[in-house]
């Protein structure tokens, strides 16, 4: 038995798969500027004092963007940081690093 498509239904499908292919271009072209699809390390430091640090504030190095912060925490009398930085970046920071607010 063969099937036979009309006209019409042959431009409906084409214009769902041309909508779907739109939808599929835009979550990537939106994705790629929002850093959705980048590798992160976290990396953890600890302050003395918050200065009124905020959840997702960038961490820069030599006025880069690295990476965020992603998570602010009381450890005893200090405030303990989780950061995500890029993961390229990431190997430009050493052990003996200092991060400063």
């Amino acid at each position: 038995m063969k099937i036979v498509y009309k006209k019409r239904e042959k431009i409906v499908g084409t214009f769902f798969v041309l909508i779907a292919v739109l939808l599929l271009s835009t979550v990537v072209l939106i994705g790629r500027g929002k850093d959705w699809f980048r590798t992160y390390v976290t990396y953890y430091t600890i302050f003395k004092e918050g200065y009124n640090l905020q959840e997702n504030a960038e961490v820069k190095l030599t006025k880069a963007n690295i990476g965020r912060v992603n998570k602010i925490s009381l450890s005893e009398d200090k405030v303990k940081v989780e950061l995500l930085i890029l993961q390229e970046y990431a190997s430009r920071i050493k052990i003996d690093s200092i991060a400063t607010v």
